[in-house]
């Protein structure tokens, strides 16, 4: 079976050729709009827009109680976010990631993209 990068969005189909009968991931495309505002080394780890909109609001200060609020999501949902950020920028805790936040969000002004 193919591995897809982790963060990569993906739908499974059936795989009728497959001995174990197990379904093959196949990617989709992004759903939101925005994934252009998202740093391009984001991008290349596979963060989604929302997970940008987490981290762009954890640079605030704001506790998950306060993201689920702002995001309107439950507060589970943003745990999961904050879990997956940290998994794809390599960040061993939350506060190592809030710290290196304006690195991480800083774009490159050689690229043409803008904040």
């Amino acid at each position: 079976m193919p591995r897809l990068p982790v963060g990569v969005p993906c739908q499974y189909t059936s795989d009728e050729n497959s001995l174990s009968g197990r379904r093959a991931p196949v990617p989709l495309g992004q759903r939101r709009s925005g994934h252009d505002r998202i740093p391009a080394r984001l991008r290349a780890v596979g963060v989604t827009v929302r997970e940008h909109e987490v981290l762009v609001l954890l640079a605030k200060g704001h506790d998950n109680q306060d993201l689920a609020t702002l995001l309107h999501l439950s507060p589970r949902t943003v745990e999961k976010h904050v879990a997956s950020l940290l998994l794809k920028t390599g960040h061993a805790n939350r506060k190592a990631l809030r710290d290196s936040v304006d690195e991480l969000l800083r774009t490159d002004s050689r690229a043409g993209t803008r904040r």
